[in-house]
């Protein structure tokens, strides 16, 4: 019994090049908004539960398990705290830094 090689149909190709399209435009697009909006460092997280486990895990309480992040990553790190992002600042400098970034971003202040 002999196997014929047989071409996909016009359906599938034009399927297969839609997809390729769809995420060759997701990933410019994503690219382009990273290069604007970049993160702040932070942790290693997991997938569901994002960096949770590192807060109250460690059988420490989670003000102490943050005060021992920010000494690792910085005064500002983003946590994942299960599908929600928080931007964390735990220094009184960076805090009021921010807020004169806002201040300044709202009212167009220089």
């Amino acid at each position: 019994m002999s196997m014929m090689f047989q071409l996909p149909s016009f359906t599938s190709l034009l399927t297969c090049f839609f997809f390729l399209l769809v995420v060759a435009y997701w990933k410019r697009y994503n690219k382009a908004r990273g290069a604007i909006l970049k993160s702040p460092p932070g942790p290693w997280k997991l997938p569901l539960i994002g960096n949770l486990h590192q807060l109250i895990g460690s059988g420490s309480l989670p003000h102490s398990s943050l005060r021992d992040l920010a000494k690792k990553h910085g005064p500002v790190m983003q946590l994942q705290l299960g599908q929600v992002s928080a931007l964390i600042i735990s220094s009184p400098e960076a805090a009021i830094e921010a807020f004169l970034s806002l201040n300044m971003a709202i009212t167009g202040d220089k």
